[in-house]
């Protein structure tokens, strides 16, 4: 810490001293306060003394001349030049400054305050002892300090040499870095254009291959169509072969029925026109040789057996027709029971073809499914792996571009610090040994 007292006056200060009357070891005790610690008063003159207060508060003023010298040789640091202080005497040991001052002393509290205005005859900068100084250092003047000055010289020629040498290698490195970011550009450009080739490709197979799978389910499915036709027509062929089988033997027995009918219808006639001609000759014969009463009797009993055996040969008829009716019934419904069978059957065949065919359809949309899902996942681990590289590429351009990068800007910090401990250096050098 410096202290300056370049001739003014020092701000006034109220210590307290150390008896109960103003003494003149008091004041010089205050005085030695207010001096910096390494230095001592050497020498105390009172000029003149006046008692200016009361019985109640005295007050005693003092005008006072004195001397004083450090303990030991002060210093101040003036530069540094290879990391050591060079330092200057400012004050010898024991070097004598004349200082003159006002001081005033008053009672209070039972203590006696005393406060100064000091004033330096001559200018002093107040320097610090070498304890004060914890780094190494050199005395200006010394022999140690004209070592350090030929040492500081030698040192800045070997640093002018050494930033060359950095400029140098420094030009060389920002060619090397322009080059080579030059090949890394080139390279990643390469594995760019690789890459977007790759994923173009890719694209191209996935389509292809979705192109290929659908041919080949429309082909798949053109020729299952086809194939169902065709056994769809045997099947059918079967069925109307069936049916043309029943329908053959229930006409023939619709014929037989029919024919059984007009039997039927025929013996009926034939036996009502028989029992009418028998009545119509026994009715006839009576009439000739019987009495009309007689007659009129046999002839209502006449009627009445004609109606009877009308009656018995309808009734024989109608079971006749109810029996043909009933067997045609029979046919009609196991005629209509073999069309509704062979019909099922051939539904069931054609449904069976087409559950079939579908299965087949499933089985080769899964199986297209599974190979483009194959393909697209062979084809995605590809590219990942393709981007992997260009990514793993690209960081490890950017890893020798930044190491590089480095080295160019410690190398240019480096300089930067060189230039900038050579000009300080020179220029105290030039103040120094001019």
């Amino acid at each position: 810490m410096k202290y300056s007292l370049i001739l003014i006056l020092l701000p006034m200060l109220w210590l307290t001293a150390c008896s109960d009357a103003p003494q003149l070891a008091a004041v010089k005790q205050q005085l030695q306060a207010e001096i910096p610690e390494q230095w001592q008063v050497t020498s105390f003159n009172v000029e003149a003394e006046e008692e200016t207060g009361t019985k109640v508060s005295p007050v005693w003023q003092y005008r006072f001349n004195a001397e004083i010298a450090p303990k030991e040789a002060m210093h101040h640091r003036i530069g540094r030049l290879q990391e050591v202080d060079i330092l200057e005497v400012t004050q010898k040991k024991n070097e004598k400054f004349k200082l003159n001052g006002l001081a005033n002393s008053a009672l209070y509290n039972g203590e006696w305050q005393v406060g100064m205005d000091l004033n330096l005859v001559q200018a002093i900068s107040f320097g610090m002892p070498l304890s004060r100084f914890p780094d190494k250092h050199v005395i200006a003047g010394s022999s140690d300090y004209k070592k350090l000055l030929k040492t500081a010289k030698e040192a800045q020629q070997k640093i002018e040499q050494q930033i060359a040498t950095d400029e140098q290698q420094f030009q060389q490195l920002l060619l090397e870095y322009n080059k080579l970011q030059q090949e890394l550009q080139t390279k990643a450009q390469q594995s760019s254009e690789q890459l977007n080739t790759l994923q173009q490709q890719s694209y191209q197979q996935r389509d292809q291959l979705a192109q290929q799978l659908s041919s080949q389910n429309v082909e798949l499915r053109n020729q299952l169509q086809q194939q169902r036709q065709a056994k769809a027509a045997e099947f059918r062929q079967i069925h109307d072969k069936q049916a043309a089988e029943i329908e053959s033997a229930y006409r023939l027995q619709s014929a037989e029925f029919k024919a059984a009918r007009t039997k039927a219808q025929d013996l009926r006639t034939e036996q009502r026109n028989a029992a009418r001609k028998a009545h119509a000759a026994e009715t006839q014969s009576a009439r000739s040789t019987m009495q009309r009463a007689d007659y009129t009797l046999f002839k209502a009993q006449a009627d009445e057996k004609l109606r009877a055996e009308y009656q018995q040969i309808d009734q024989t008829h109608n079971t006749r027709v109810q029996e043909i009716a009933a067997a045609e019934k029979v046919v009609t419904d196991k005629r209509r029971a073999d069309l509704a069978a062979i019909a099922t059957t051939y539904r069931q065949q054609v449904d069976a073809l087409s559950a079939e065919q579908n299965e087949q359809l499933t089985a080769a949309r899964s199986e297209a499914s599974q190979q483009q899902q194959q393909a697209g996942s062979d084809q995605q681990s590809e590219l990942q792996s393709a981007r992997n590289k260009h990514q793993a590429l690209l960081a490890d351009n950017n890893r020798q571009l930044n190491e590089l990068r480095q080295r160019i800007d410690q190398l240019q910090r480096r300089i930067h610090e060189q230039r900038s401990i050579l000009g300080r250096e020179s220029q105290l050098l030039a103040q120094l040994d001019p």
